[in-house]
Parts: structure tokens; sequence; C-alpha cells
């Protein structure tokens, strides 16, 4: 996000009018009405259309200069604007902090076993990500993976050209290997050299 300049004119008096103070947290609630999409609030300021966090806003009214990095809340409520609650930081120190205070969605890591299960799970990838706790799109990546690398015997190749008439998603759910891999064979473009007199 570009910078206003450290001259910019908004004064702590104009900011205030839109901060609501909560005397049990210390925490300084925006009450502007734009909402970034990870809940921090935004501000458009000197008329300027370009909105910037509000948050950021604050560090630079109460500090007297942009923030050099992100801005990391000690109070982990993203529309808290209290200067005394936010610190700089880099990326890597956000995220840290992040995870520390258990608000990451960490997914659990692959292994041969979950690549296996997913393959061998009968639903759908949705039912599967929600099941074994992983992105559907990661789901979707493994089962197109494992499929494209299953190898069928001449036997099976030759059951494949032999149902003409079988629907392609069919014939991929019976051998275990993608709509593509049966669309190729059918069509000749893969596995030529297999045929019925061998």
């Amino acid at each position: 996000m570009s910078r206003p300049s450290n001259r910019i004119e908004c004064s702590q008096e104009a900011f205030l009018k839109f901060v609501e103070f909560e005397p049990n947290s210390g925490c300084w609630l925006w009450s502007g009405a734009n909402v970034h999409r990870y809940g921090y609030k935004r501000w458009t300021v000197d008329g300027v259309t370009k909105q910037y966090l509000a948050h950021r806003i604050a560090w630079l009214i109460f500090h007297g200069s942009w923030p050099r990095g992100e801005i990391i809340h000690r109070c982990d409520t993203p529309e808290c604007v209290n200067p005394d609650h936010l610190r700089v930081g880099t990326h890597a120190q956000n995220m840290a902090d992040m995870v520390q205070k258990g608000r990451s969605k960490k997914r659990p890591r692959w292994t041969e076993e979950t690549r296996r299960a997913v393959l061998d799970h009968p639903g759908p990838n949705e039912a599967i990500a929600r099941d074994l706790g992983v992105h559907v799109y990661s789901v979707y990546r493994a089962r197109k993976h494992l499929l494209e690398r299953r190898r069928l015997t001449t036997e099976e190749v030759l059951r494949i050209k032999g149902a003409a008439k079988t629907p392609l998603g069919t014939l991929a759910a019976e051998f275990g290997v993608s709509v593509s891999a049966i669309k190729h064979i059918r069509y000749g473009q893969t596995h030529r050299s297999a045929s019925a007199d061998k």
C-alpha cells in the first residue's frame, strides 16, 4: 500500500472523532465505516479517494512518521488504533505473532498417508478437505497428480478401448485414473501399441 506524506494534514482531534474508547481493554476502536477484508478499518484522508488502514494512520499521527514495516497489534483487535497497542515489525514477525497467539489456520503437513487417503476417499473434494482438515484446492491438485501418475496395465487399456460407449467419467472412476487419461487412450493419443492381437 502506498504511503501518504508524513506532512499529511490530519489532526489528532479529527482522527479521534472516529474512535470509541473501550475502558476494559484500553483499545481505541475505530468506528469509521470502511472495513478491510481481515477486519482492519480504513480511512479516507483529507478527502483523497485513496483509503489507508486506520491503524497505520494512527501510527503516523501519534509517532510522526509513516511506519516502516507492518503494524502488529499487541491486543489482537483489528479495529484498535491505540498507538500504545501497536508496534512496527517485519512480515515474518507479524506471522510469528499470529502463530504464537493461535490465530493462524495452519494446515497439517502432507504425508504419503494423506495423499493415499485423498485418493482412496470416495467423496467429493470438499468432503475430503473437511474430513482431512486440508484445503480443498490441495485435494484437487493431489487427486489430479495421483490419478495422472497411475500406470494402467495392458489389459486395463484394452478394456478401456473396448468400452467406447461407456462415459469417460465412469471409466475414470472404475480404473482410478483421470478423465483426461481415459480420453487420451480412447482417442489414440496414448497407449497406441496396446491392441487385442498382442
